[in-house]
């Protein structure tokens, strides 16, 4: 390699390494040569998506169904999905536990979660389970908002008022 600071390879390039004892008249005392293949592992990435935010149906419980795959494309970003598994779970240790170990990923279309839950996702490579990231982002159920008309009847030609009260989203 003419310039080792500046030499551009390919993930399929072999690498000969040539190396020589010389002593100080650079006599050639003993050599040895190798090969190496330069193999690339690009990292994954976890891209963080927006949070999820739904308003709390009836009975008003504070869980709703969400579908967790619909944050895939946003968590990959240019990334191919071919190249990589997104697993969904509820604690950092899961989500860096490879296989679901410590905690089982989440089922992706119809999770019921909520009100204020971090999700935790996990985008590991097909190749190479060992490479992967984390990222998170947050189930937010909000409460349904409520009307009350300030006077039990309201007659034409009277003027009324009615409250609205709930948390904006």
């Amino acid at each position: 390699i003419p310039d080792e600071t500046a030499y551009t390879l390919t993930a399929t390039d072999y690498i000969f390494i040539d190396v020589n004892v010389v002593d100080n008249t650079g006599t050639i005392l003993c050599a040895n040569n190798d090969a190496i293949q330069l193999v690339v592992n690009c990292a994954t990435q976890a891209i963080q998506p927006p949070n999820m935010v739904v308003c709390d149906n009836i009975p008003q419980d504070g869980v709703e169904a969400f579908d967790l795959s619909t944050q895939d494309a946003a968590v990959l970003g240019s990334q191919t999905a071919a190249d990589n598994i997104i697993t969904y779970h509820t604690s950092q240790l899961g989500a860096d536990s490879p296989n679901g170990v410590l905690d089982q990923a989440l089922p992706t279309t119809a999770y019921v979660g909520g009100p204020n839950q971090t999700i935790y996702v996990r985008v590991q490579s097909v190749s190479d389970p060992t490479v992967y990231e984390t990222t998170t982002f947050q189930l937010i159920v909000l409460a349904l908002p409520t009307a009350s008309i300030g006077t039990g009847t309201i007659c034409e030609g009277q003027t009324g008022s009615i409250d609205f009260s709930g948390t904006a989203g």
